[in-house]
Formats: structure tokens, sequence, C-alpha cells
């Protein structure tokens, strides 16, 4: 399409293969609708990587890899759970394409803890290590 301001300058449309190629990878899917969630805990698996961790985990179709979060607030507050999330996804960010193109819905429950445990205890390097488990298991 051609901008009527500057004729001679055609616009860009965004794409995952344009933001590859401006050094950005694509966006992970997410659970978004409570039948996603309910979906995933009916008729997927259960997989424990560690005390603090499930996942409830089936396959899509064809929708890549999705994921979702049950954070209840017995985890945090607001900025605790927001960093668990931000977390989650920057692993995500890292886990290798071949793992991103299969179809499963992954639904993260993290479970009750000690009071400070998320807060104070839990660290980054730890919360990598738990979720390389898990994906060790489904790739």
């Amino acid at each position: 399409m051609v901008d009527k301001f500057w004729p001679d300058v055609e616009r860009r449309v965004e794409s995952d293969w344009s933001c590859e190629l401006a050094g950005n990878k694509p966006k992970i899917g997410r659970l978004r609708n409570s039948s996603e969630f309910h979906n995933a805990r009916k008729n997927g698996r259960v997989l424990r990587p560690s005390q603090w961790l499930m996942a409830n985990v089936c396959q899509n179709e064809g929708k890549g890899l999705r994921v979702g979060w049950t954070l209840p607030s017995y985890v945090g507050t607001s900025v605790v759970r927001n960093r668990l999330k931000r977390w989650t996804r920057e692993y995500m960010m890292r886990v290798p394409s071949t793992a991103r193109e299969r179809s499963l819905d992954v639904n993260l429950v993290f479970k009750r803890k000690n009071e400070d445990f998320y807060k104070t205890q839990l660290k980054h390097e730890e919360l990598d290590a738990t979720l390389g488990k898990l994906f060790n298991i489904l790739i």
C-alpha cells in the first residue's frame, strides 16, 4: 500500500518473518479462555517437575506452543505473580524452535508453599531449571 503523503514509500506489514529479521523473536501463544484451561486440565496429563510447580499438558489443533498460568493470590502480591509470569515468558523465548512448533497447551500451576517462598526464596535460576526439567520431559 502506498502512503498518500509519501507516495514513493511503501508501508511494511509486520509479521513473524519481519520480527525475526529485526532480531526479535515471535511471541509465545497464551491460553486465554477458561475453556482452554479446563481442556488442559481435563484432557491433558499432569506433570510435577518440583514440589511447588505442576503442569497440565495437552495437545491442541495445530496452534503451536501455548502457555497459561494459574497463580492464585496465596502465591504473593501482584508484583510477585507478574515476576513469575515474566520469568516464565523469558524462559519460553529461549526454548528451541522445535519445541515451540509442537502443538501443546501448557498450564503452569504454582502450588501453595510457605509465606515468602515465591517472594524471597525462589530464584530465577531455580525456576529456569524446573522449567528445563519440564520441557525435557515434553520433548
